[in-house]
């Protein structure tokens, strides 16, 4: 809700998710807000077209999550292949994994 950088990529993050690039792929907004209510109000605000939810520590510690935005990478295995804040870094990636 308060993420400026996450807020201004949300366009740009849609394309790629409308793109075919993205045709075998399950995208997942994870916030860490610190009130539910926050989040909930800025995720409907914005109409995220994907599955939305709020973090927990555990999710924050286990996806060494220590920056926003943030974008992981887990392949069908399960193994993170990719993380950063780097759009231009997802889409390459999300490339590669579709070959």
């Amino acid at each position: 809700s308060w993420c400026l950088p996450c807020i201004k990529a949300l366009p740009l993050l849609k394309k790629i998710q409308e793109n075919d690039v993205s045709k075998n792929v399950v995208y997942i907004s994870v916030s860490i807000d610190k009130k539910e209510k926050d989040w909930s109000d800025k995720d409907k605000k914005l109409q995220i077209p994907w599955f939305s939810l709020l973090a927990d520590k555990a999710t924050i510690e286990n996806y060494h999550v220590s920056a926003v935005p943030n974008y992981i990478v887990i392949n069908k295995e399960g193994k993170i292949v990719s993380e950063g804040s780097s759009l231009s870094t997802l889409y390459t990636t999300l490339k590669e994994l579709e070959k």
